[in-house]
């Protein structure tokens, strides 16, 4: 974790990934938090992130452009 900011309704944590994975990856954090000092009782959040391969965007926008050549060339 890089830094940790807390208000009164919510408390945010960044952090970074040094290298992007070349493939797609989820990301699940699992964390529990007291919801009153007063109190025992715990609440559980569960965290999801989507890290999108890097290399899915130039692979996509080749597709698109294949597929608008494509036509052109048949007609050639």
């Amino acid at each position: 974790v890089d830094s940790s900011r807390a208000t009164e309704n919510e408390t945010t944590y960044n952090f970074t990934v040094p290298e992007l994975p070349s493939d797609e990856h989820h990301l699940h954090v699992n964390c529990t938090a007291a919801q009153e000092k007063s109190r025992d009782t715990v609440a559980v959040c569960q965290v999801f992130f989507h890290i999108a391969s890097s290399a899915i965007r130039p692979v996509m926008a080749a597709s698109v452009i294949l597929s608008l050549i494509a036509p052109l060339l048949q007609f050639a």
